[in-house]
């Protein structure tokens, strides 16, 4: 049976949104999920077996029908459904009663079924029946959490990744066309998709230990605390003491240590992970004991300097990675008002940062590095023709001739671009995917576009809502020494005459926290775009005029011209004395310096020969002849700043 048969078994007659997620497998640790867009069945048949088709990744889909397309999959289920699920895991699908519609095992010695319906009943019905199976087979090895509204299953017949890289295979059992009553299942009591916990007094006839009441009463949550470490220590003790699943997750629910309490279906996700600790409880006959007094949160301590010890450190002075645009390992933002080119402008920058050459073709890359571009606004497809017409035009394509055609090579530059698939910052899940994904790349620089879409249920103009959030960020700066640009919107009632930076839209903490702004204002001719430019550790260079030019879609052609107000002459010898004193470097040439940091061979070679008038340069080697380059070399005057001494000797 192929994929479009299989996919006709599951799916049948009915119409409306599918999604069909996936998860990268990674070289360590957790795989990295990837929810992908919905897929209108059954008019996008065709495509679902093209998104299928993906190699190397474990595939998933939700059994159910959607109203709409989102990222969001519980906002939009449909009020009525027409199948059953179970995730029945190690529970032998040939003992299930009813037999299921469809059954595979999703890997050797673990299944999933679905089970048709003979009409479409109420959701809550649907979910008390999905229920019903999950606990009366769960002696056998089913999964208990697996009936959430949103529940994904493994696609029948694609490899599991899980336990083994080279992917365990899977397999179809049966597949036919029998639908059931609802009545023919067992129907649990709840009618919900997640338990009733409210705000639970923390007050039990089970003894508990100390430490955990305390963590429990809990009101603010510490600084550099690991949530995920904690609730996991406290689930842990909690079932060590005999309390019931359904106790342990209303007595969490409301606690600091929650980190599923912002999300839509975080009850539903939280029964589903102290079912799990539950069930490691059952398979390994104890817990882990957890020791009172034992902590995940950082031990408090003043470690201060004093004055002497302070100044002698040791510390590197910031410093630019791309020059006079961004600082190194530094948080900011690139704002402005919407369709100001601010995603243009930072795809320039990612594509120069990862490649190495100059931004805008006028500011040199001091410090290259991969770059991780998360979007979640504009169109997969736009963004591919944006790089494809910036990789050609910064000289990143190679083409070789054939006999009949142009073959186009791409070269192995480290950019790695996401493109909607519902990044959520809220989300912890995903905050862990892109970390370890960071750490894994060694990532330079993440760029989020735009901010707004992606912060969840957060109100950004709620300071107390925002700030987890930039403290995350700030967290892979410090961890990573990794850069964190935002692209995000102007308020719309901001003034002209303010300063760019307090015209951000939300909470005043967003210009508070940035070291590295980029403030951008459209001019009257179309392309043209006003870059004005502020940091924390340097003083603001003044702003620069940029005009963009691409070609229709489809189209190589990229332009940039920018008009600053910076002195030439004066940029490029800074250019210069930071490559010899900083670089390390004893001789240079003009074309050198042109092909490293752009610009004009002439005004290059007038900028060398008035350093050596000044007597920061020698003439090691004159060039004679086209297509010769002079070689000049440091003096003992430039070299002296190497060596961290002041140009001239102190009179």
């Amino acid at each position: 049976m192929d994929t479009k048969q299989i996919l006709e078994h599951l799916f049948g007659g009915r119409v409306g949104y599918v999604f069909l997620p996936y998860s990268v497998p990674q070289s360590e640790g957790r795989a990295v999920w990837k929810e992908s867009r919905a897929f209108l069945w059954p008019t996008e048949a065709d495509m679902i077996v093209e998104h299928l088709s993906k190699g190397g990744v474990n595939q998933y889909f939700s059994p159910q029908m959607y109203k709409y397309n989102t990222y969001r999959r519980t906002e939009c289920l449909h009020e009525e459904q027409e199948v059953l699920w179970a995730d029945l895991d190690e529970c032998d699908v040939h003992t299930v009663s009813p037999k299921p519609t469809i059954a595979w095992e999703s890997s050797p010695g673990r299944y999933a079924a679905l089970w048709r319906l003979d009409k479409p009943y109420p959701l809550d019905d649907v979910l008390r029946a999905c229920k019903g199976i999950a606990y009366e087979y769960a002696p056998q090895g089913a999964d208990k959490g697996g009936w959430d509204a949103t529940q994904v299953l493994r696609f029948p017949g694609t490899k599991n990744y899980k336990r083994n890289p080279e992917g365990d295979p899977g397999r179809l059992l049966w597949a036919d066309n029998t639908a059931y009553s609802i009545t023919d299942f067992p129907i649990a009591e709840e009618t919900t998709d997640y338990p009733d916990v409210t705000d639970t007094i923390v007050s039990t006839s089970i003894a508990l230990p100390e430490w955990v009441r305390q963590e429990l009463k809990r009101e603010t949550l510490p600084p550099g605390a690991d949530r995920s470490a904690m609730l996991w220590r406290l689930e842990h003790a909690m079932l060590e003491a005999g309390l019931p699943v359904m106790d342990i997750v209303a007595l969490l629910w409301p606690t600091v240590w929650n980190k599923y309490k912002q999300r839509r279906d975080g009850k539903a996700q939280l029964v589903k992970e102290v079912l799990k600790c539950e069930k490691e409880y059952v398979e390994q006959g104890a817990i882990q004991e957890v020791e009172e007094g034992e902590s995940v949160l950082p031990e408090k301590g003043v470690t201060a300097y004093d004055f002497p010890t302070f100044l002698s450190q040791k510390l590197s002075p910031p410093r630019w990675q791309v020059d006079r645009y961004w600082t190194l390992n530094s948080l900011g933002m690139i704002a402005g008002e919407p369709k100001a080119y601010k995603s243009i402008l930072a795809t320039d920058l990612a594509l120069s940062v990862a490649s190495m050459r100059p931004f805008l073709d006028v500011y040199p890359v001091y410090e290259p590095g991969p770059v991780l571009y998360i979007n979640e606004e504009n169109d997969a497809a736009l963004v591919q023709d944006r790089i494809f017409k910036m990789a050609a035009h910064k000289g990143l394509l190679d083409y070789r001739k054939t006999e009949h055609d142009r073959l186009v090579f791409l070269r192995d530059i480290p950019l790695y671009v996401q493109n909607n698939e519902g990044f959520d910052l809220v989300d912890y899940g995903w905050r862990d995917a892109v970390e370890e994904f960071i750490k894994d790349k060694g990532i330079s620089m993440l760029i989020l576009d735009p901010f707004y879409m992606m912060l969840g249920e957060i109100d950004e103009n709620d300071s107390s809502e925002v700030r987890p959030i930039l403290r995350w960020l700030s967290s892979l700066r410090q961890k990573y020494l990794c850069s964190v640009l935002l692209i995000h919107h102007y308020n719309k009632s901001g003034s002209e005459k303010q300063r760019p930076g307090l015209r951000i839209r939300g909470s005043s903490v967003f210009h508070g926290w940035l070291e590295n702004g980029l403030y951008v204002t459209r001019q009257e001719v179309e392309g043209k775009v006003k870059v004005e430019k502020e940091y924390r550790a340097f003083q603001g260079v003044s702003y620069d005029y940029v005009t963009f030019i691409l070609k229709d879609p489809g189209h190589l052609g990229y332009t940039v011209n920018v008009g600053s107000a910076e002195t030439t002459a004066s940029l490029i010898k800074e250019r210069i004395i930071y490559h010899m004193v900083q670089g390390g470097r004893d001789t240079i040439t003009a074309k050198e310096l042109v092909d490293r940091y752009g610009g004009s061979m002439s005004g290059t070679y007038e900028t060398l020969e008035m350093m050596v008038e000044e007597g920061l340069l020698t003439v090691l080697k004159q060039g004679r002849g086209r297509g010769s380059q002079t070689l000049y070399g440091i003096s003992d005057k430039l070299a002296r700043l190497r060596q961290g001494l002041p140009l001239e000797d102190e009179a």
